[in-house]
């Protein structure tokens, strides 16, 4: 088994590279300010992957290594882990000034706030590993002639509470404005719905995203990261409550706490309906891992999709002229 943490830490960064690739690539999505805040988590994951598969493939190698330089790269992988959470965060802060306060989007969302919110990750990572720094873990005391990489060896109690007080926190304040923008979302959706009608409603999924797809991308985000972390700060909580040691529930919910970072890639780079429309996204993901092409729909699709649309008032302008021009001399007189 002790391939699992090279194998998932290799998903881990090929499914956050794709979105990587995506938005630094294309001009368009680096204008917008989510996509800039995206590319931050989708970095993040990138780099964590690499990092798990390294410390992976130490351990099927058998591979020892000095106790500062271990405990060097499980900081590296826990700063990352926290910076990747905080630019989740930046892009629910973002999004929630986009659906609270549409009208002063740009008014709000100045550029310097937006280098705060770019700010705020790297802070956050730099945060982390000076918390490491100053840590006294039981796995100094031992001796430097190498050992095998577990981070529960080398963390000391009060180290786990603080990433965990850490972790609490960012996950609470995803979750509130996720829920403030989650309802809001759904509430103007349903008004755009009944104000449309008719032809545009019969075109869309029950229950689908109408014009907020990246806010329920995020959203979906969000509760899967929250949803994977739950038995981490569960277990944690219990190991400190009742001063259990609980290591084997605890490193499960360690390893349920690596799939958060599948999903970041995932979810933005193969779920949305961009990803299978967007031709540089869904072009990448075919050169990286083979995906199929999306399927492009027929030539009599869009000839009823465009039957049914509305007709736009220039064309309705035109239409009594044309049919003038095409009536014989006589009856024009």
């Amino acid at each position: 088994m002790n391939y699992v943490g090279l194998v998932v830490g290799l998903l881990i960064a090929l499914s956050s590279l794709l979105p990587c690739l995506a938005i630094g690539t294309s001009r368009s999505l680096r204008r917008r300010p989510m996509f800039q805040l995206l590319l931050h988590l989708a970095s993040a994951g990138v780099l964590f992957g690499l990092l798990t598969a390294l410390s992976g493939l130490l351990r099927l190698l058998h591979v020892p290594l000095p106790v500062p330089l271990c405990q060097t790269l499980l900081a590296g992988q826990t700063a990352v882990g926290l910076a990747s959470m905080a630019a989740l965060a930046a892009v629910s802060v973002e999004r929630y000034v986009a659906v609270e306060h549409g009208l002063r989007y740009f008014e709000l969302m100045t550029p310097a706030r937006l280098r705060l919110l770019h700010g705020a990750v790297p802070a956050v990572s730099a945060l982390s590993l000076l918390v490491h720094a100053t840590d006294r873990a039981p796995g100094v005391l031992r001796p430097p002639d190498g050992v095998q990489c577990y981070y529960l060896d080398f963390w000391s109690d009060q180290l786990e509470q603080i990433h965990l007080g850490f972790g609490v926190t960012l996950v609470t304040f995803i979750l509130v404005l996720n829920l403030l923008v989650g309802a809001r979302g759904i509430e103007q959706d349903r008004r755009i719905r009944r104000q449309r009608g008719g032809v545009m409603v019969a075109h869309q999924r029950p229950g689908s995203a109408g014009d907020h797809k990246a806010l329920y991308a995020v959203l979906r985000l969000s509760v899967f990261s929250i949803a994977l972390q739950m038995p981490h700060f569960c277990i944690s909580t219990l190991h400190f409550v009742t001063g259990k040691e609980m290591l084997a529930a605890r490193r499960l919910a360690g390893a349920i706490r690596l799939l958060m970072f599948l999903f970041n890639g995932s979810l933005f780079g193969y779920w949305p309906p961009s990803a299978r429309t967007e031709p540089r996204w869904s072009h990448t993901a075919a050169r990286l891992l083979l995906l199929r092409r999306p399927a492009q729909p027929s030539a009599q699709q869009l000839r009823q999709h465009l039957q049914q649309l509305p007709e736009r008032p220039a064309q309705l302008l035109k239409r009594p002229a044309q049919r003038l021009h095409q009536l014989p001399l006589q009856t024009r007189r």
